[in-house]
C-alpha cells in the first residue's frame, strides 16, 4: 500500500463529513483511512461508518485521547509506505494524493519528507472546488518551499513558513525507525517540535508546490471553535509549551534550533506585546509573561545578540523577569504603533486620539447620537425613537450622525459628520447611542455609555452567525463573523419585534443582554399615520399621482454582487417598458433599493411611471401610500403587512439566493402571505389580478396566519415603550 491517512476526530462531524467526501474524490486509490477517534466521538462514528464505504477504513478508539495520542495511535496502526496527517477539519484537492505520490516515484531518491503547498480558506468543500478552479487568480497557495529542497542545510530560513506536519507525506520507516512521535505531553501544537525533530534526523526532503492541502479555518469560534481558538487567551501559553519540548530536543547548536529562537523572538513582537496590552485578567498576563520569561532564558546568545535592539531590549527583560518593565516597554511600543497608524489621515489620526485618549472622559448625561443606516438616511427605528423623545423628552440633547454624501435627508436636525472630529468627540461623550445597523469594528464603546441596537427587520434570511459562507467583499466568514461578535458584545439593548426574532437575535448575535421584545418603533407610523389625509398628503409631498393605484419595488441586495465593499450592483429584474404599456394608465411605480445598493438608475424613458425613491424619502411613506409590495427577501414584507395589503414575491433567484447565498429561517414558498413569481411573465399575471380584484383571494388566511404570527405587538405605541425601558428606567 501507497498511503495511510490519518485523521485524528473528537468533534464537529460536518467537518468530518467534508474531509472524507475530499478523500473519497480523489483520483488516486492505493490508500487507507485510519480515523483515530476521541471515545466521546463515538455515536459520529457509527454515522461515518454507516455512510463511508472506502476500500481500506479503520477506526481506532483512541479513549480520553488528546490529538498527539491520537497521531501517534493512527501511526502504530498505519501500513502505508507513506504517511499524510490530515486534520478533520480540512480537505484536499482531488489530484493531492496523485500528485505527491507521481512526484516520489519520479524522484532519483528515496524521499522521507514530501513539503506541499497549503491554502488556508473558511469555505465548505464544494464552494473552495468552484471558486479555486474557476476562479483560481482569487486564491494564493502558502507554498512552503518555492523550491525542490534535497539537502536539509538549505531549510535556513524556512522552517517556520513549515513548522506544520499537515501539506506533507513522511515515509513510514524513516519514522518508526527512529521512534519518533508527538509529545503526548501536549495537548495542541505538539506538531512543531515533532517536524523540527524529524528535520534533524537527517532525513532526505523535496517538495513540489503543485500539490495543495486545504486549511479550513473555523468561522464559528463560538459554537464551533477549532483546537486553538478555544485556548483563547492562552494561546500564547500553549506556544511556548511546544518550544521548550522542541528546544529539549534539538541540537543547540543546530540551523533549526537557531530558527526556532529567531521565530519566538518575532512572535513575542509581533502578536504577544498586542494581545498583552489589551489582556484585561491580570492572572492571564501573569501567567502568560511567566511562559514567555522560560522561553527567553532558552534563546541563544548568537539570535540574541543578533536581534535588533528594540527587540533584545524586550527580550532583555523577558529574561530577568522584569514583568513590571515588560508591561510600561509593550505599552509603550503600542501607543507608538497607534500613533503612527493614526498620522496617516486625518481620519486615522482622529481614530487614534478616541481610542487613546477621548475614550476615557467622562459621559455627558442626557445626551444621545442616534444613527440610521451608516448615517445615510433620516428613517427607520431611531427616526422613531428620536421623534417621540424630541416631542416628550425635551432634556435631552439629541444628534445625529450623518454621511455627508447624504446631508440632504437631515434638514432642521442637529447634526455631527461621520468621522468628523465632533463626531468622535460625541460618540466618546454621549450617555446613549441609538443605532439601527453595525458601527465599524474599530469604535469601542465607553465604559459609561449606553448603546441601543434596534435593528432593521424581521429576519427571513440567515443573520451573522447562522451565515454559513459570507460572499460580501472586503470580508471573510471568520472575519465577518468576529466582528459581529465584537459589536455584538458592545449592545446592552436590543429591540425584537416578535417572539420568532428575539430567538434568531439571541442566537445569530450570541446576545446575552436584554431584548426589548416590544415591536418595531419604526412602525408606529403605518398605525397613526394610515388615514386619507396623511396618505394624500405624502403623495404631494412626493410629487406624485393622487388618482393612481400605487405599486412599490423594494427588493434586497446579493451579496455577491458589487462594485466594493458597501457598494452592491443590483440589475432591474423588470421589463419597465413593458409594465409602462401595459399598466400606466393604471398604476405607477416606486423604486425602493436597499441602502447598500450603489445603482442610480436612469428612469427618464419611463417618466410619469416609475419614480427612484431609493435614496430620499422615508420608507413608511412610501408604504402608506402603496396600494400593492413588490419584494424578494427582503425584510419589509413584514413591516409592510401590519398595513394588510397585497404582496408579491418576484424571486427570480430563489433557488440560488437560498441555497448558495444566504439561507432562509423558514420556507418562503409555505409561509409566504403572497404569490410567488419567478418571471417578468407570471408577474404580469398576478399584477393583471391585482388590478382586477385589488386582493389575491387565496391567500387571504395565509396572509392573516402571517400578520398573527409576526406582527402581533405592533400597535402605535412601540417607541414609547422603548423609551420608557430604556432612558426613564
Amino acid at each position: 500500500m501507497e498511503l495511510s491517512i490519518i485523521i485524528p476526530y473528537k468533534n464537529y462531524i460536518k467537518y468530518l463529513h467534508e474531509c472524507l467526501q475530499s478523500v473519497k474524490e480523489q483520483t488516486f486509490e492505493d490508500y487507507e483511512v485510519i480515523i483515530a477517534y476521541h471515545q466521546s466521538a463515538q455515536q459520529d462514528i457509527n454515522i461515518i461508518q454507516s455512510e463511508y464505504k472506502f476500500n481500506r477504513i479503520s477506526f481506532v478508539n483512541c479513549g480520553e485521547s488528546n490529538v498527539s495520542i491520537a497521531r501517534n495511535k493512527g501511526v502504530s496502526a498505519a501500513k502505508g509506505e507513506y504517511i499524510c496527517f490530515l486534520d478533520a477539519d480540512d480537505y484536499l484537492l482531488p489530484n493531492t494524493l496523485k500528485t505527491w505520490i507521481d512526484y516520489i516515484k519520479s524522484s532519483t531518491m528515496e524521499i522521507d519528507i514530501l513539503f506541499g503547498a497549503i491554502n488556508r480558506t473558511t469555505l465548505k468543500y464544494k464552494n473552495f472546488l468552484i471558486d479555486f478552479y474557476q476562479y483560481q487568480t482569487t486564491f494564493v497557495s502558502n507554498n512552503s518551499l518555492n523550491i525542490a529542497i534535497k539537502d536539509k542545510s538549505r531549510l535556513t530560513g524556512m522552517q517556520f513558513d513549515s513548522k506544520t506536519i499537515l501539506g506533507k507525506l513522511f515515509r513510514r520507516e524513516f519514522i518508526i525507525d527512529r521512534k519518533h512521535r508527538f509529545d503526548e505531553k501536549l495537548d495542541v501544537y505538539a506538531e512543531l517540535p515533532f517536524i523540527l525533530r524529524a528535520l534533524e534526523l537527517s532525513p532526505k526532503v523535496d517538495g513540489t508546490k503543485e500539490t495543495i492541502y486545504i486549511k479550513r479555518e473555523h468561522d464559528d469560534m463560538i459554537s464551533v471553535p477549532s483546537l486553538t481558538q478555544s485556548l483563547g487567551s492562552r494561546k500564547v501559553v500553549a506556544v511556548t509549551d511546544s518550544y521548550l519540548v522542541a528546544n529539549e530536543i534539538l541540537n543547540a547548536n543546530s540551523r533549526i534550533k537557531k530558527s526556532l529562537d529567531q521565530y519566538m523572538c518575532d512572535y513575542f513582537w509581533n502578536e504577544v506585546v498586542k494581545q498583552l496590552v489589551n489582556e484585561e485578567s491580570e492572572e492571564v498576563q501573569k501567567d502568560v509573561l511567566n511562559a514567555l520569561h522560560k522561553v527567553a532564558i532558552n534563546i541563544t546568545d548568537e539570535v540574541f545578540n543578533e536581534l535588533p535592539r528594540k527587540k533584545k531590549k524586550l527580550v532583555k527583560q523577558l529574561k530577568n523577569k522584569n514583568f513590571t518593565a515588560v508591561m510600561r516597554y509593550m505599552r509603550f511600543i503600542m501607543q507608538i504603533v497607534y500613533f503612527k497608524a493614526g498620522i496617516k489621515s486625518k481620519v486615522e489620526f482622529r481614530k487614534y486620539l478616541y481610542n487613546n485618549w477621548l475614550i476615557k472622559l467622562k459621559q455627558k448625561k442626557k445626551t444621545v447620537v442616534f444613527e440610521s443606516f451608516l448615517g445615510r438616511q433620516y428613517s427607520c427605528n431611531p427616526k422613531a425613537i428620536y421623534e417621540y423623545m424630541n416631542k416628550n423628552l425635551p432634556q435631552y440633547k439629541l444628534y445625529w450622525s450623518v454621511d455627508p454624501k447624504h446631508s440632504e435627508n437631515f434638514k432642521n436636525l442637529n447634526t455631527i459628520q461621520r468621522f468628523s472630529f465632533k463626531w468622535f468627540w460625541k460618540m466618546a461623550r454621549s450617555e446613549y447611542w441609538v443605532l439601527n445597523s453595525r458601527l465599524p469594528v474599530w469604535i469601542s464603546k465607553p465604559k459609561g455609555t449606553k448603546y441601543l441596537q434596534t435593528w432593521h427587520g424581521t429576519p427571513l434570511k440567515k443573520l451573522a452567525f447562522d451565515v454559513e459562507e459570507v460572499y460580501m467583499p472586503g470580508t471573510t466568514t471568520g472575519k465577518y463573523k468576529h466582528n459581529f461578535l465584537t459589536e455584538s458584545r458592545n449592545w446592552d439593548y436590543l429591540i425584537s419585534p416578535n417572539n420568532y426574532s428575539s430567538e434568531i437575535f439571541e442566537s445569530a448575535f450570541r446576545f446575552e443582554k436584554k431584548v426589548l421584545e416590544q415591536g418595531y418603533p419604526r412602525n408606529d407610523a403605518l398605525y397613526n399615520g394610515d388615514t386619507p389625509n396623511n396618505i394624500e398628503r405624502i403623495k404631494k409631498d412626493l410629487g406624485i399621482p393622487l388618482d393612481k393605484k400605487i405599486i412599490l419595488y423594494a427588493p434586497t441586495f446579493r451579496d455577491n454582487q458589487f462594485y466594493k465593499s458597501g457598494n452592491y450592483k443590483f440589475d432591474l429584474p423588470m421589463d419597465l417598458h413593458g409594465l409602462q404599456k401595459r399598466y400606466g394608465n393604471d398604476c405607477i411605480l416606486l423604486l425602493r433599493m436597499h441602502y447598500l445598493v450603489a445603482e442610480n438608475f436612469d428612469l427618464k424613458p419611463y417618466k410619469g411611471f416609475a419614480y427612484d425613491f431609493s435614496n430620499r424619502a422615508d420608507i413608511n411613506d412610501l408604504y402608506l401610500v402603496s396600494d400593492l409590495l413588490i419584494t424578494d427577501y427582503s425584510s419589509v414584507f413584514f413591516d409592510y403587512a401590519n398595513l394588510k395589503r397585497p404582496i408579491v414575491f418576484y424571486t427570480y433567484d430563489l433557488e440560488d439566493y437560498r441555497e448558495t447565498l444566504r439561507g432562509f429561517y423558514f420556507d418562503l414558498i409555505k409561509v409566504a402571505p403572497g404569490p410567488i413569481v419567478e418571471n417578468n411573465a407570471d408577474l404580469t399575471k398576478i399584477l393583471d389580478e391585482f388590478i382586477e380584484y385589488g386582493k389575491f383571494k387565496d391567500y387571504q388566511a395565509i396572509y392573516e396566519n402571517f400578520y398573527q404570527k409576526y406582527c402581533y405587538l405592533d400597535d402605535g405605541n412601540a417607541a414609547k415603550r422603548i423609551v420608557e425601558d430604556v432612558f426613564l428606567n
